[in-house]
């Protein structure tokens, strides 16, 4: 006679995984460090040198422009992962990786002829299921919208400058009118008092 038993458990696991960093303090660097996150918790979507943020000094200005609009596209509301909470710990930020842990246990007893033989199995498998970052607004406010706002400030002093440093748009458009009638004039039938009116 031969019996045999079967038990499944399952349980979820959270772990921290989540570790400490140095981010360059640089508008552009702890950008690239926020998209880092997002590859860590989403996988990796964004290319490794647009996340590299210790090498952002290096980052050609081209690269830079993709790093901004991403980040832009991109808020912590928007990333389903991006968890904030009220107290994320030893740190502004951590990440919790949840996995599946699944313990199966057979048993096979074996009788006759008086004597008796049992079998045990044990077999566990762990699943790795998804990974979240847990953070403060501390955190968003230093590596995600306290740099924009950084950018944004730059952005509109390179665009003041250049307006103080070219001609007025008046002037500029007088002399092109000034032009184009002097051209004009040259090719058309009408006389000169008459394109005023």
């Amino acid at each position: 006679m031969a019996a045999l038993a079967h038990m499944q458990q399952r349980q979820l696991q959270v772990e921290k995984t989540g570790s400490r960093t140095t981010v360059p303090n640089h508008s552009v660097g702890r950008l690239m460090y926020y998209l880092k996150c997002m590859t860590d918790v989403l996988g990796d979507c964004i290319p490794a040198h647009l996340t590299n943020y210790s090498n952002c000094y290096g980052l050609s200005y081209s690269d830079r422009q993709v790093v901004i609009e991403i980040a832009r596209e991109y808020p912590p509301s928007k990333i389903p992962l991006f968890i904030p909470v009220d107290d994320a710990g030893d740190s502004s930020n951590d990440f919790l990786t949840f996995s599946s842990l699944e313990e199966t246990i057979t048993a096979l007893g074996i009788q006759g002829d008086g004597e008796a033989m049992m079998a045990l199995r044990r077999q566990v498998s762990n699943q790795h299921l998804f990974k979240v970052m847990v953070y403060e607004d501390a955190w968003a406010r230093n590596n995600y919208y306290g740099p924009l706002r950084e950018i944004q400030r730059e952005e509109e002093q390179r665009r003041y400058r250049q307006l103080q440093a070219a001609p007025s748009y008046g002037s500029r458009k007088k002399c092109v009118s000034s032009r184009v009638k002097k051209c004009w004039t040259s090719y058309s039938p009408l006389r000169p008092e008459q394109l005023n009116s």
